[in-house]
C-alpha cells in the first residue's frame, strides 16, 4: 500500500510544482486533478514512510529559493498546515 500512496504523492506534487503561477480560474477548471492534488497531497505523503520516498518534492517545496511561484506554494503550503493527522 505504501507503493501506491507514494506514486499518488508524487504525482500531486509533480502536478501542483509544475502549475504555472499565471494560471486562470478557467484554466484551472480545464485541469480536474488540481483540487485533489492540492487537497490529498498530505494525506498520502503521511501514511507510513511514504514522506521518505518523496524528500527531494518536499524540499522543493519548502525550500524558499526554489519553491514554487506566488499562491500555488503558498496553496500547498497552507493545505500542510491544515492536513488532519492519520
Amino acid at each position: 500500500m505504501t507503493s501506491a500512496h507514494t506514486f499518488i504523492a508524487q504525482a500531486c506534487l509533480g502536478f501542483l510544482l509544475h502549475i504555472d503561477d499565471d494560471i486562470t480560474e478557467d484554466g484551472l477548471e480545464k485541469l480536474p486533478l488540481v483540487k485533489y492534488a492540492a487537497e490529498h497531497w498530505v494525506g498520502h505523503a503521511r501514511f507510513e514512510d511514504v514522506s521518505s520516498f518523496i524528500l527531494d518534492e518536499l524540499k522543493y517545496l519548502f525550500d524558499p529559493e526554489q519553491s514554487p511561484p506566488g499562491s500555488v506554494g503558498l496553496d500547498l503550503r497552507s493545505s500542510l498546515a491544515q492536513a488532519p493527522t492519520q
